[in-house]
């Protein structure tokens, strides 16, 4: 009850009704799959895996969200596809458009997008699909440009500017974000990616899950070469 109340003092009726249409249609429509959106978030074409927490006033577009996965407060995506077991902190930014550097004398889109009438045709494209994989960490702060891919495992430091792809379970910083290191060996990383332990069904994820917690172990046990298990992905 007192969830309601203050977010009732908080916001005006109408962004308060339109937020509580959003949560009832996105719960109904995803029931039984522990769906969470937090107050005041805008959600539109979405859809979700199981056990994803929506944190307030993020606002999502035509984005994908795989089982486990979280998006922090304020955050603002748009055309972004996100895999399983991913972490977004509050306040990341990703697939919010492009402009024209190159090739155009103004980068203003009146000159390429027909909805300000100087133009007939749109002549550039200002959205691309962004994907962040799985097991992946953005942080605080941070901005995807469009169109860019995240591999899996990957890491990227708070408030950086990822302006290119970054490969799985690299650790990137700064602006614009640049690989400061890998988290595994490369021999170590091509067994992770052939596991795909993400994919597995959760009673295996569950019975390994406490072995993740020392990657040495895990990755002599578990994901040894010699041990790579041919569990059916779920």
């Amino acid at each position: 009850m007192r969830f309601f109340l203050y977010a009732i003092a908080r916001f005006p009726l109408f962004h308060w009704l339109r937020w509580l249409s959003i949560v009832l249609t996105y719960k109904y429509r995803f029931r039984g799959q522990k769906l969470y959106i937090s107050w005041a978030c805008v959600v539109k074409n979405c859809r979700f895996g199981y056990s994803n927490h929506i944190s307030e006033q993020s606002i999502l577009t035509n984005v994908d969200v795989g089982d486990f996965s979280y998006i922090g407060a304020r955050s603002h995506l748009n055309n972004v596809t996100i895999g399983k077991f991913s972490s977004i902190a509050p306040n990341v930014k990703a697939g919010l458009g492009t402009h024209p550097s190159r090739g155009f004398i103004s980068s203003h889109p009146a000159f390429y997008a027909p909805s300000y009438g100087l133009v007939e045709k749109q002549a550039f494209e200002e959205y691309h699909q962004t994907t962040i994989g799985n097991d992946v960490w953005i942080g605080a702060n941070s901005t995807l440009v469009d169109g860019v891919t995240i591999g899996d495992g990957a890491i990227i430091g708070a408030h950086a500017v990822v302006t290119k792809d970054i490969p799985p379970y690299a650790v990137a910083v700064g602006v614009p974000a640049k690989i400061i290191r890998y988290r595994f060996s490369e021999a170590e990383i091509k067994r992770l990616q052939a596991q795909a332990w993400w994919d597995k069904p959760l009673s295996w994820i569950k019975a390994h899950a406490e072995q993740m917690q020392h990657a040495s172990e895990y990755l002599r046990t578990v994901a040894a070469p010699e041990r790579q298990e041919s569990t059916p992905k779920a």
